[in-house]
C-alpha cells in the first residue's frame, strides 16, 4: 500500500494576526511538530509540504534534517484558501499512490497512534475517506483514496 502525505501550511493565519506556523510551541515552531510526526511515521511513500503565505520565513524556521524528507512546494494562490493548496499538492504527487493523507500544519498534537489507526482502517476496509473523530467531532488528519483525486 502506497500512501502519500501532504502537510498543508500555506494559510494566512488571519485570526492570529501573525504567522502561527513559526510561533514557538513547547520549544519549537508549531509547524515543526507536524513535520516531525509525518517524518517519524515512516510509512509514507512520499511527503509533500505545501507552503504559501510568508513561505520564506516558514521555510527558514524548519529543522533542516527533517526538511530534507519533504518535497516542498509553494502555493502561489494561497490567498484562495485551503482548496488551492490541496489542488497544488495533488498535482505534485508522483503517480501510483493508493491514498493521500492530509495534515494541517497548525495541528501540532496529533498522535502517532491516530495516524497509524487511520492507515490501518484504510488498509483493512478501503473506504474512500478516513478521518478521526472525538465525541462526534471530525478531526485531522484526513486520508482520501486516490480515486477521489479527480474531484479536486
Amino acid at each position: 500500500m502506497r500512501v502519500a502525505s501532504v502537510v498543508l501550511a500555506a494559510g494566512l493565519s488571519r485570526r492570529m494576526g501573525f504567522n502561527k506556523l513559526v510561533a514557538p510551541v513547547c520549544g519549537k515552531p508549531l509547524l515543526q511538530h507536524v513535520l516531525d510526526l509525518v517524518a517519524g511515521v515512516g510509512l509514507f511513500s512520499e511527503r509533500i509540504l505545501v507552503l504559501g503565505y510568508m513561505h520564506e520565513a516558514v521555510y527558514r524556521s524548519i529543522d533542516r534534517s527533517i526538511l530534507g524528507m519533504f518535497r516542498v512546494v509553494v502555493n502561489e494562490s494561497y490567498s484562495e484558501g485551503l482548496g488551492s493548496s490541496v489542488r497544488r499538492a495533488i498535482m505534485e504527487i508522483q503517480g501510483g499512490v493508493d491514498a493521500i493523507m492530509f495534515f494541517n500544519g497548525d495541528t501540532p498534537f496529533v498522535r502517532r497512534s491516530t495516524v497509524l489507526k487511520l492507515l490501518d482502517v484504510y488498509r483493512s476496509l478501503k473506504p474512500l475517506i478516513v478521518a478521526p473523530s472525538h465525541r462526534g467531532v471530525r478531526g485531522t488528519p484526513v486520508l482520501l483514496d486516490s480515486s477521489l483525486r479527480g474531484e479536486f
